[in-house]
C-alpha cells in the first residue's frame, strides 16, 4: 500500500524500490473521462484496484454514470456524454481555459458579474461544461454539445493499451482549476506563485525540481521536439535560464538514442511541440491540444514507449504519462476542496484564488516491467492531515522524486509538495518482466487544416511571450530578470518585449514565419 507524505527525516532513497530511472511524459489539455472514459467497464473491470477502501470498488469511468449537462443556464436540455467522436481532432474550436471559466464549467454557475468564486467547500457540480463552451471563441450553442463527445478506446487505442498492460490512475487530478502555464509551473516547482492564468506573465522564478537535481548532484535532461524554441520548461522558469545548465535540454531524437544505448539520466522530463515553428511535418504533432489533431499524440506516444521499452534501462525504469491540466474538455467527478496553498504568493494569489482546490481530473499511466497489468490505483488517505484525503496531483511526482533520492522535500519551497502522497504501492510485481510489445496506433494522421489565418490561441501566445523574454534577458544578471517580473506583477501589464512581439504575431501563420526568421539559442 502507498504511505503517507513524509518527513525529511523519513524520506529514504528506496521510496521507489527497483527504479533507476524515472522518465515522464506531460501532454496538453485533456480530461480523464475525454480520453480514458470507457477504458474499463463493469463487465470488463481493471485487474487490481489499489487504494483505500473508502473510494468505490469499481472504475470511475463513464460506464454507466449517465453523465450528462445541459445546454444552458436554466431549463436546457440534457446532453449526456457520448462514447466516442466524430473526428480525432474533438473539441474544435479550443474550449476556455482561463480560470474563470474553468470555474463556470466546474460550478455550472454565470460568472460574468461580481462575486463570482465559489464559497469555499462548494461542491463541483462538473455540469457547465456546455454552457461555457457555447461561449468559448469560434463556438456556438450549435457547436458546444460537442464538448461531451469522449473518445473511445478503439481511437485512442496507444494510451488505452499502455493504460491496460500497466496501470492507471483514476483518482488523479492536474494541481489547479487554472491554464496550462500555471500548471506546468506546478510540475517543476510546487506553485504557480498564484498566478491562475498563462498571461500576461508566462514566466516563473521559483526554484525547480531540476534545479534541486543539480544541487544535490543528481543528473537530469529535458527533452523537446521543436528545432527553434527552446524547451518550455526553460523558456517558462527563469531559473534555468542559466548558461551553464544548456547541456540538459535536448532533442526528443536524442532522447531516444540515450534510451537506446542505456544512457538516461535518472530523471528525464519530455515535452510535446506546443506551437507549430515549421511547415506541417506528421512527426511533430503532439501536444493534443485541441483542436489538435489527437492521432499525433497516439502516434508520439507509441514512439516514446517504443524507445522506452526497447532501452538498456527499461528493466529499471518508471515511465509516467500525464496531462498538464483539463483544457476545457468534460469529466464527471468533483474536482477536491483538499488541496494545500503552497505558499504565501498563493493566499490568496490572482484573482482571490486561495490554491485550496485541486483542478479537474487528467490522465495519469505510468509503465514498468514492476507493475502489474490491469492496474488502477488512488492515494492513500494521511491520517495526520489537516485534509487528509488528498488526491494526486503534479505534486506527487515532484514529493516521490525527492523521496526516491533521499533530497529534503524542503528542497522546494512549497508545501503542497510537503504534503503530496506519493505512489510506490503500485510497485507489486514480483514476476519477471513479461516481453513488451510496440503499440501501433490505428489512427492516421489527417492532413493539415489550412488554418494559418487561425488567431493565436492562449498557450501559444503565453509561448511566444516567453521566448520573446527569454530572447531579452538570457544571460543577462538574474536580478534584472527578478525587476522586470516583479514590474510586469505590480502593474499587470505585458513586459515591453512581449508587448511588442504579440502586437506583430496574431496568427499561427505569424507564428511560424517569425520562429523561422530567428535562431535557435
Amino acid at each position: 500500500m502507498s504511505t503517507p507524505p513524509k518527513t525529511d527525516s523519513q524520506q529514504s532513497n528506496n521510496s521507489l524500490p527497483g527504479i533507476d530511472h524515472v522518465v515522464v511524459l506531460m501532454l496538453e489539455n485533456r480530461s480523464f473521462d475525454n480520453l480514458m472514459g470507457w477504458l474499463y467497464s463493469t463487465a470488463d473491470p481493471p485487474r487490481q484496484i489499489i487504494g483505500p477502501s473508502s473510494m468505490p470498488t469499481h472504475y470511475q469511468g463513464l460506464a454507466g454514470t449517465g453523465f450528462s449537462n445541459p445546454t444552458a443556464f436554466t431549463h436546457g436540455l440534457e446532453m449526456p456524454a457520448i462514447e466516442g467522436t466524430q473526428s480525432m481532432s474533438m473539441p474544435r474550436p479550443d474550449p476556455n481555459e482561463k480560470f474563470k471559466h474553468m470555474n463556470q464549467q466546474l460550478f455550472g454557475a454565470n460568472v460574468s458579474g461580481p462575486n463570482w468564486l465559489p464559497p469555499e467547500n462548494a461542491p463541483a457540480t462538473m455540469n457547465g461544461f456546455v454552457v461555457d463552451y457555447a461561449e468559448a471563441k469560434g463556438s456556438s450553442s450549435q457547436i458546444a454539445p460537442q464538448i461531451m463527445q469522449t473518445y473511445s478506446n478503439q481511437q485512442v487505442n496507444a494510451m488505452a493499451t499502455l493504460a491496460r498492460n500497466y496501470a492507471i490512475s483514476d483518482a488523479w487530478h492536474a494541481s489547479n482549476p487554472t491554464q496550462t502555464l500555471p500548471n506546468r509551473a506546478f510540475m517543476a516547482t510546487g506553485t504557480s506563485e498564484g498566478r491562475v492564468n498563462n498571461l500576461p506573465l508566462p514566466i516563473y522564478g521559483a526554484k525547480t525540481i531540476f534545479n534541486v537535481l543539480e544541487d544535490h548532484q543528481v543528473d537530469w535532461r529535458v527533452y523537446s521536439p521543436s528545432a527553434i524554441l527552446p524547451s518550455l520548461t526553460r523558456l517558462s522558469m527563469w531559473k534555468l535560464w542559466d548558461p551553464l545548465l544548456f547541456d540538459h535540454f535536448h532533442s526528443i531524437d536524442r532522447f531516444c538514442r540515450d534510451a537506446a544505448k542505456g544512457h538516461l539520466p535518472p530523471y528525464s522530463f519530455l515535452e510535446p511541440l506546443f506551437i507549430q515553428d515549421s511547415p506541417f511535418d506528421q512527426s511533430k504533432v503532439s501536444s493534443e491540444h485541441p483542436p489538435t489533431d489527437i492521432c499525433g499524440g497516439e502516434h508520439y506516444l507509441a514512439k516514446i514507449w517504443d524507445a522506452v521499452r526497447k532501452g538498456k534501462n527499461w528493466a529499471s525504469t518508471l515511465f509516467i504519462v500525464t496531462f498538464d491540466e483539463h483544457g476545457g474538455c468534460a469529466d464527471h467527478i468533483p474536482t477536491p476542496w483538499t488541496a494545500t496553498p503552497p505558499d504565501s504568493k498563493s493566499t490568496p494569489g490572482d484573482e482571490g484564488f486561495g490554491f485550496n482546490r485541486f483542478g479537474v481530473r487528467i490522465p495519469t499511466i505510468m509503465a514498468s516491467p514492476l507493475i502489474e497489468p490491469g492496474t488502477v490505483f488512488r492515494a492513500f488517505p494521511d491520517p495526520g492531515a489537516t485534509h487528509p484525503d488528498v488526491p494526486y496531483d503534479h505534486t506527487s511526482i515532484l514529493a516521490a522524486v525527492l523521496d526516491w533520492q533521499g533530497i529534503p522535500r524542503s528542497a522546494l519551497a512549497s508545501q503542497r509538495v510537503q504534503r503530496a502522497p506519493t505512489f510506490e504501492s503500485i510497485l507489486t510485481n514480483t514476476q519477471p518482466p513479461a516481453p513488451t510489445q510496440p503499440i501501433v496506433p490505428s489512427c492516421q494522421l489527417a492532413p493539415p487544416p489550412n488554418d494559418d489565418d487561425r488567431e493565436l490561441t492562449d498557450l501559444e501566445e503565453g509561448v511566444l511571450g516567453a521566448f520573446a523574454l527569454y530572447r531579452e534577458n538570457h544571460g543577462k544578471p538574474p536580478s534584472e530578470t527578478q525587476k522586470l517580473v516583479t514590474t510586469a506583477q505590480n502593474t499587470g501589464t505585458l513586459p515591453p518585449a512581449m508587448e511588442s512581439l504579440l502586437a506583430e504575431v496574431k496568427s499561427k501563420g505569424d507564428a511560424m514565419k517569425y520562429l523561422q526568421s530567428v535562431s535557435r539559442i
